[in-house]
C-alpha cells in the first residue's frame, strides 16, 4: 500500500499543474478572455516572480522592474482577448514584457540624450 509521501505530490509537481477551469471555462485562456477575476487573480500569483525576473535582467534595478512587471500584467489584460492560448501563458507574458522592458530602455535613452 503506497504510503503518503509516496503519493503526496511535491511542491515541484503541484505547481506545474493545469489550472482546473472554474465557473464552466473550459480552459485558463477563456476564463482570462471572459475576465473571471479569480483567473486574474491566478494569471498575476502564478506568474508575478516569473515575469520581475525577466524584466530585472533588461533594468537591473529593483524599483523600475516592480514597475515594468505592473506595466506587463496591464498591458496583457488589456490584449487579453488577443490570447488565443496557442502558446503558454507564461511565453505570452514574457513576450509583453519583453516588449515593454524595450520600450522602457529605448525612452530611458532618448532620456539621456537630451540631457
Amino acid at each position: 500500500m503506497p504510503t503518503r509521501a509516496t503519493t503526496a505530490a511535491s511542491p515541484q509537481q503541484a505547481q506545474h499543474r493545469p489550472p482546473i477551469p472554474h465557473r464552466g471555462y473550459q480552459n485558463e485562456a477563456e476564463a482570462l478572455r471572459a475576465r473571471d477575476p479569480d483567473a486574474i487573480d491566478r494569471l498575476v500569483q502564478e506568474h508575478h516572480d516569473l515575469v520581475y525576473k525577466f524584466v530585472f535582467r533588461f533594468v537591473s534595478d529593483a524599483e523600475s522592474a516592480r514597475n515594468l512587471v505592473q506595466e506587463t500584467f496591464y498591458q496583457a489584460l488589456r490584449s487579453l482577448d488577443g490570447f488565443r492560448g496557442g502558446s503558454q501563458v507564461s511565453t505570452w507574458l514574457c513576450s509583453i514584457a519583453k516588449h515593454v522592458a524595450i520600450a522602457h530602455l529605448r525612452k530611458a535613452k532618448r532620456r539621456r540624450a537630451v540631457n
